[in-house]
């Protein structure tokens, strides 16, 4: 179930339950957010154009992330997604993630550690 729901620079993060959005120029493209342990996010590229952002990593432990890309396509560190396929990352503190989303994308972040991720982008 996911349980947050926040506007993340040009990628719309939304959760269900309570969603809440709050508005970003995209001049203001840096956002945080924290994803806890156990935790799904569904984030999603609304605008007409493909998106690139840089993710900076802060967690106490090694921990993993899985990504599941639910519609369009796009790149997570590397590693190419289109709709269907996952990735698990391996995540260490201050790890720098690139994350590209071509319009219309759609993908479910989950923490599968233990630990909360707090992940700051840009």
């Amino acid at each position: 179930m996911f349980k947050k729901s926040v506007y993340l620079g040009l990628l719309t993060v939304c959760c269900l339950g309570n969603p809440v959005f709050a508005t970003s120029h995209p001049s203001n493209l840096e956002e945080s957010f924290t994803l806890e342990a156990g935790v799904s996010l569904r984030l999603a590229n609304p605008l007409a154009n493909q998106v690139t952002v840089y993710c900076t990593v802060q967690t106490i432990s090694t921990t993993a992330m899985q990504i599941n890309a639910v519609n369009g396509t796009g790149q997570v560190n590397g590693t190419s997604l289109r709709k269907g396929q996952s990735l698990t990352l391996t995540l260490v503190n201050a790890q720098v993630i690139p994350v590209t989303a071509s319009t219309g994308a759609e993908a479910v972040i989950s923490n599968l550690g233990s630990y909360p991720i707090k992940v700051s982008c840009s």
